[in-house]
């Protein structure tokens, strides 16, 4: 049986998309996955949960944190203008990348190292020069019927895999998320069985020991 083709799902408003694309370039490299935009509020929105950037105290940790990240590795880390912000263009600007992860990082650099959003004709036309476009054959992609269908398609797929946060590389049935999971992902492909060993096994029955009210009860 051959292996699984790995999966990783991203949108490029997380910050943690940029760390993973810059610091894991051997990951990349070693495992070529198809990349999947996705829509962090598709996920969230199924989920019923909050984001980082949608928790006050947590979004100001959330960018010291990655903002630290970037200082500490070297890398040259400029937020947007804004944040969150509407994501939906730079990731239908993504499909059909397929393992093309080294035009995703031009887009995430555009974003996350540059500090720019896509709001004028000069920062499309700039953007467009990453897939070798002009503006033209930019809107015909971004309007294209079958480029919203399959951002539709990515979305659903991310969420009968179980997935709940980007980025998350899936191998198989497994799920890595976040940037920080890079070690334990090279730790998987390593050691064949790692989650058949009893410790991590026992993990998947852990009793539920108290849930949780919501505060209007």
């Amino acid at each position: 049986m051959s292996a699984p083709t790995p999966v990783w799902y991203f949108d490029l408003i997380s910050p943690f998309v940029h760390l993973q694309l810059e610091l894991q370039e051997a990951l990349f490299e070693r495992l070529r996955p198809v990349c999947r935009p996705v829509l962090f509020g598709v996920i969230l929105q199924h989920q019923g949960t909050l984001g980082p950037a949608e928790i006050a105290h947590k979004r100001t940790f959330t960018y010291r944190h990655v903002l630290w990240r970037a200082q500490q590795a070297g890398l040259t880390m400029n937020f947007p203008p804004e944040h969150p912000f509407r994501s939906l263009h730079l990731q239908r600007l993504c499909v059909g990348l397929e393992t093309d992860w080294r035009t995703v990082r031009e887009c995430s650099r555009f974003v996350w190292q540059d500090g720019r959003l896509p709001g004028t004709q000069e920062d499309w036309r700039d953007l467009a020069a990453l897939r070798h476009w002009d503006l033209e054959q930019l809107e015909q992609h971004l309007q294209d019927p079958e480029v919203k269908r399959t951002l539709m398609a990515n979305n659903q797929e991310a969420l009968e895999h179980g997935v709940f946060g980007v980025p998350t590389f899936r191998i198989g049935s497994e799920l890595f998320w976040g940037e920080d999971s890079s070690a334990m992902l090279q730790g998987y492909l390593d050691t064949p069985g790692l989650f058949e060993q009893e410790a991590f096994r026992r993990l998947e029955a852990l009793p539920v020991g108290i849930v949780r009210r919501p505060a209007a009860e």
